[in-house]
């Protein structure tokens, strides 16, 4: 972000949720003298929604500490107001990501391709909108009441056939 900020004037860095490394980041900007930098701390639930619509791109950079993130129910979310997503191969929900289509899966802890897939949405208004609604349609188009239902019937069907087989 560092990076990016040198080039741009007109980007900021919203970082939401409390966490560990909360104090070393807030460090971290000072040191880096980033003044563009944001925490908001804990997010309500009702008040989400706010921060996914007000971003350009949601970027979720987790890195594997022990296991890979289960399931990164944020990018759900982002995704459901249209937002193009940028994601690790860390992040449990990057099987929603089609790269290139509604956003970019980037590998953990490599800060460079991080960067790059960022720049090249910052740089790119059409694409950065054109994923976005790509995006939505994907969240549309697999979490709907049909799909849920089809879904769970699938899966009473296959404990079904385990149970009588045992």
């Amino acid at each position: 972000f560092r990076e990016l900020s040198r080039k741009r004037n007109d980007i900021v860095l919203v970082i939401a949720g409390e966490g560990p490394d909360k104090k070393r980041l807030l460090q971290l900007c000072k040191d880096l003298k980033l003044t563009n930098v944001y925490f908001t701390g804990y997010v309500k639930f009702n008040e989400k929604p706010m921060y996914f619509l007000s971003c350009d791109i949601f970027v979720h950079p987790a890195i594997t500490e022990t296991h890979p993130e289960e399931w990164g129910l944020v990018v759900n979310e982002a995704m459901s107001v249209g937002k193009p997503v940028v994601v690790t191969t860390a992040v449990g929900a990057k099987e929603m990501i089609i790269n290139g289509v509604n956003g970019f899966i980037v590998p953990e802890r490599n800060a460079n391709a991080l960067k790059r897939a960022i720049e090249y949405l910052l740089n790119n208004d059409k694409l950065r909108e054109n994923m976005g609604k790509a995006s939505k349609e994907i969240v549309d188009s697999f979490y709907n009441y049909d799909t849920l239902v089809e879904k769970l019937d699938e899966a009473i069907s296959r404990a079904l056939k385990l149970v009588k087989r045992a």
